[in-house]
């Protein structure tokens, strides 16, 4: 077992990628992209996982420009549901 790093310790309700993956987007401080995969072996038994976030600056400077589209502008992130 080894891990680097720190996942976020964040519950924040998280959107689905597709439906079926296993690849999440949350926030926390900023958007951060959480993807985890299984670990298999040979015989396609799961040993293990890999899990990675990633945080998205760019996402999130994006949502926090939205004052700067004015009156009649709008901002839409959609998400399989």
């Amino acid at each position: 077992m080894a891990r680097v790093g720190k996942l976020s310790s964040d519950h924040t309700p998280k959107l689905p990628i597709s439906i079926g993956s296993n690849a999440w987007l949350y926030w926390s401080d900023g958007f951060v992209l959480r993807v985890t995969k299984d670990i298999l072996n040979r015989a396609e038994a799961k040993i293990g996982s890999l899990t990675i976030e990633k945080n998205l600056p760019l996402l999130t400077e994006s949502f926090s420009k939205i004052w700067e589209i004015d009156k009649t502008g709008e901002f839409i992130l959609c998400a399989p549901w």
